[in-house]
């Protein structure tokens, strides 16, 4: 049995707190536990998580990092490292991962296109790989009344279109494109109303854009409603359709847990969005711009069965790509991967 160590960060991600969620449940295959670092958590910051994790005794075979915080700690601490990548990377950022990536490291990239980021980069094939996220299913699919209620606690009406660019609103997720979109259609249907959660560094930097293109009213922010209060799943239910903006390695999570929620998604046709959802599960446009989104968007809205057949095929696509098990079973391998070439590493070391 593999004994793992989860290291979080101070401000996780809904594709962290997703994967922590799945690979820290009961196994027969291994053991975990999850510490936190930051206000309230088990650690006060990085540097004090590599000081304990180094010079305590530790019952774990090795350390799961899921963000950088989480990185440098584990990497102080001297033992075998995993660490999640689910977004876009700065020059800066692959090159200090590569030269982070010796023997007792893995780098494991959300996408095929952050893998081969960190290769073009210089690290090693084997010492990075791709697993797509999954997708937690909700314990009980939400009826038209729990989304109707939901709407209405939003702020919106019945006959609103309600488009959501799903997660948190950071720079590689590109919600700004999803902005100019509904502003578009608002224009020409004030009906067409865009929901944010209200999370995420560029947050305020879309409310400022919404306000010069004069269309505050149509942006609601889930969390400044209430904050904490609704799920990724509530949005989902109170939406008609989302958005996948990414044009760049971005989180892929929140647009996974969309499409498990059977919400039809238009997406940007991207190396990414391939990946994703193969096939015609997903509306995919070119070029990437807003007014392409719009159209979609338009089309999207008129008619109603072509809606729910993407919802159901978006559904499906989830149930077979993004599954729990799938996750945890890779998750399991590049373990195993680790555990045995520090094995073979101390050996030879013990031969010399």
């Amino acid at each position: 049995m593999i004994r793992v160590l989860h290291l979080v960060g101070p401000d996780a991600s809904v594709s962290t707190s997703t994967g922590v969620a799945i690979l820290s449940r009961p196994d027969e295959q291994m053991r975990s536990a999850v510490f936190r670092i930051g206000k309230g958590g088990d650690f006060r910051n990085a540097l004090s998580a590599a000081a304990t994790l180094r010079f305590a005794p530790v019952p774990f075979d090795l350390i799961h990092a899921w963000d950088r915080a989480a990185f440098l700690a584990a990497v102080g601490s001297g033992g075998p490292v995993v660490l999640s990548i689910d977004t876009a990377l700065s020059t800066g950022e692959i090159s200090w991962l590569a030269a982070a990536a010796v023997p007792n490291v893995r780098l494991v990239a959300g996408s095929s296109w952050t893998t081969a980021q960190l290769q073009y980069s210089g690290v090693s094939p084997e010492h990075c790989q791709t697993i797509l996220p999954a997708a937690m299913l909700p314990p009980f699919a939400a009826d038209a009344t729990v989304g109707a209620a939901l709407r209405a606690e939003l702020g919106f009406t019945a006959s609103d279109f309600v488009v959501l660019a799903p997660g948190e609103s950071v720079r590689s997720a590109n919600h700004a494109a999803a902005l100019h979109a509904v502003s578009i259609l608002h224009v020409l249907n004030p009906r067409f109303r865009l929901l944010l959660w209200g999370r995420g560094p560029m947050t305020r930097g879309l409310k400022g854009l919404s306000n010069r293109l004069g269309h505050d009213h149509i942006v609601i922010c889930a969390d400044r409603v209430q904050p904490s209060r609704f799920m990724l799943s509530d949005l989902a239910a109170a939406s008609d359709a989302a958005l996948f903006c990414a044009v760049e390695p971005a989180p892929t999570a929140p647009i996974i847990a969309c499409a498990a929620a059977g919400l039809p998604i238009v997406a940007f046709d991207t190396a990414l969005s391939r990946e994703l959802f193969p096939g015609d599960c997903v509306i995919k446009v070119l070029p990437p711009k807003p007014r392409v989104l719009a159209q979609a968007l338009l089309q999207l809205s008129e008619d109603a069965v072509k809606t729910a057949r993407l919802g159901q095929a978006a559904k499906a696509c989830a149930a077979d790509r993004f599954t729990p098990e799938r996750f945890g079973n890779n998750y399991v391998s590049v373990y195993r991967d680790l555990m045995a070439a520090v094995s073979l590493q101390h050996t030879r070391m013990d031969v010399v």
